[in-house]
Order: structure tokens, then C-alpha cells, then sequence
């Protein structure tokens, strides 16, 4: 049973009455059948005699404990099943065990039933980081434990470009560049690799996240070079998720990135990494 649904029987409780499409929920008609409701009078559900003495034996309980939870942790834009918000309940009280020992899967599976009821950007995800009081977890997407390399098919690579997203890892391998994803802005796993000798690149979306990840990877190889959009450039509008906070640094950044981050802040656009054109291989030729 969701809080919504303990709202409408808590409204009965104080009003008398709900809206008619209360009839359309299993426990709307279920109390219908067993003559605690009216059917629908126009617009609306009516309480009959005994409703009172039923919503406060079995339903009144697990209101108050909702609502208690929803008032504490700020839930009100949710509609959680009372089974989701006991488990945060329990997830709260065990804060300490929880943060950063156990990964967004161990805690889907403890809490909620499997290692797949919770996925990340969910309001239920977001809800737990708000319980735990913490902007993020242990993910096991993008573990810091492990890089994911896509080998060159020559096997020998004489380049090493670092993606900031997946898309690179998916298409064909080229012959002579390896590629890593260290997992967008989860790069502390690069903390334990020597600088390669060979070449190193980075591309990424030309945004607010992107141009500062790729200043935490200069920081750890001196030599990285970021790759500049080839040929024509798709530029989309500033979302307000991406809006432009980045200070332009003239010592981490060529003159040529300098002057198309500048016209990309000026201007409010951003370039997406997929549609980002670079010829590192045909170099080899």
C-alpha cells in the first residue's frame, strides 16, 4: 500500500468521504465489497458505519508511521509503498554500517528486496542518499576498484585516449589506440597508474563536468592532451544541469581549447563527446 493510498483512507477517517476513483485502488474495493464504502454517489465515496473502527485497527498505524517518515526525511514529492519507507526507516538507523561499506546493489538487495529494485536517478535512490545524508555511494556501475580497457587490435597500442563516457568502448577497436573508461567523474581509480609513455588523450562533452574532470586528470598525467572537436561541431543549448561554472585555465589548456571553451561559456552551448570528430589513428598512417 502506497502513501497516497493512506491519505485518501486517512481523508475518509477525518471527512467522511474520497473521490470516486478511490473505487479503482485493490483497497478501495475490497472495503466497498466489505461494506465499509458506498459505491460512487456522483463524485464521491462515502464512509459507512464501521469505517472508523477498521481504518484505526488496521490502517491508522501505518499512516502515522508514513507520515512520520515523509515529515523527517522531506519526502513529499514521493508516493513509496510503506514497505519502501520502512526500509529507509531501517536504512537510517543503520547509517553508520551503511556509508561507504555498502554499494547501491548491497543495499537494494538487504533493504528492498534484490540487487535490482533500486537504480540510480530514481526517487527512491535519491531518497536513500537523503536518509544517509550523503551525495553519493559505492557504485557498482562505476567502481573505483577497476578501469575498463578496450584493447587495440594490434595489440600493442602507440596511443591511450580516456573517454568520460561509454560510447567510444562500444564501437569497433581501433588498431593502434587503446581506450579506457575509468567511469565519468569516478576517476580515483587513475591515483594507482603510472603515467603511460606512450601518448595520452582525453575527450569528453565539452560542459561544466567534462572540462573539470579533465582538469583532475591533468593533475595526475602532466602529459594527458584533451582532444578538440574536428571538422563541423554540433553545439546544443545550455541545460540547467551543464550551466557553466568552470574557471578557464590558460596553463591546463591549449590556446586552441582556451578560445572554443570561451565561445562555448559566451555563447551558453556545450558539444556532446559522441558527436566529437578526431583523427589520432590516421596520424599513424
Amino acid at each position: 500500500m502506497n502513501w497516497s493510498i493512506l491519505k485518501q483512507l486517512k481523508e475518509i477517517y477525518e471527512t467522511g468521504k474520497t473521490d470516486k476513483n478511490f473505487i479503482k485502488t485493490t483497497t478501495g474495493k475490497r472495503l466497498c465489497e466489505n461494506e465499509y464504502l458506498t459505491e460512487p454517489v456522483k463524485s464521491a465515496i462515502f464512509k459507512k458505519e464501521g469505517y472508523n473502527k477498521i481504518f484505526e485497527s488496521k490502517y491508522l498505524t501505518d499512516y502515522n508511521l508514513a507520515l512520520s517518515i515523509i515529515n523527517k526525511f522531506s519526502l513529499y514529492n514521493t508516493n513509496f509503498e510503506i514497505s519502501k519507507l520502512k526500509s529507509l526507516k531501517l536504512i537510517h538507523e543503520n547509517k553508520k554500517q551503511i556509508v561507504d561499506n555498502l554499494t547501491l546493489k548491497e543495499i537494494a538487495s538487504e533493504y528492498f528486496g534484490g540487487s535490482k529494485t533500486v537504480t540510480k536517478d530514481t526517487k527512491l535512490y535519491h531518497a536513500i542518499l537523503n536518509v544517509l545524508e550523503t551525495d553519493n555511494l559505492p557504485e557498482d556501475e562505476h567502481d573505483q576498484q577497476y578501469l575498463t580497457v578496450l584493447h587495440c587490435k594490434n595489440k600493442v597500442p602507440k596511443k591511450i585516449l580516456i573517454c568520460e563516457n561509454k560510447n567510444l568502448l562500444k564501437k569497433k577497436r581501433f588498431d593502434n589506440i587503446e581506450l579506457w573508461y575509468a567511469g565519468g567523474k569516478n576517476i580515483n581509480k587513475l591515483h594507482f597508474i603510472q603515467e603511460p609513455k606512450i601518448p595520452l588523450y582525453y575527450i569528453c562533452d565539452w560542459d561544466n563536468d567534462g572540462i573539470e574532470i579533465y582538469y583532475r586528470i591533468k593533475q595526475l598525467f602532466k602529459n594527458i592532451e584533451l582532444i578538440i572537436p574536428q571538422e563541423q561541431i554540433k553545439l546544443k543549448p545550455t541545460a540547467n544541469h551543464i550551466k557553466w561554472k568552470i574557471e578557464i585555465k590558460d596553463d591546463l589548456l591549449s590556446k586552441e581549447a582556451i578560445i572554443l571553451l570561451k565561445s562555448l561559456v559566451n555563447n551558453k552551448k556545450w558539444i556532446e563527446e559522441e558527436t566529437i570528430k578526431f583523427y589520432l589513428e590516421e596520424k599513424e598512417k
